[in-house]
């Protein structure tokens, strides 16, 4: 039972790291080009609209990421209550 449980632990934190790399990766991604869409802005209103848009972007990705780290947590931790 103690093995089982190490095993499901150590997958869980290589899903857990899997998912907060591929967080960083959209992170720098929208950070990016945002920033070099804000270069190109010609107004305030299309600067406010590419902010609002970027502000949106970023927070899905949060929660998406978070949705999927806690899939994982509660999979695992049902997983490792079993008894054998």
């Amino acid at each position: 039972a103690v093995a089982a449980s190490s095993t499901v632990s150590l997958g869980a934190a290589k899903n857990i790291y899997a998912i907060w790399m591929d967080y960083v990766s959209n992170a720098v991604r929208i950070n990016t080009a945002a920033s070099r869409q804000i270069m190109q802005c010609k107004s305030i209103p299309e600067a406010a609209d590419l902010q609002r848009e970027f502000a949106t972007s970023s927070l899905l990705n949060i929660v998406h990421r978070n949705a999927q780290a806690m899939k994982i947590a509660l999979g695992r931790s049902t997983i490792g209550a079993r008894p054998d």
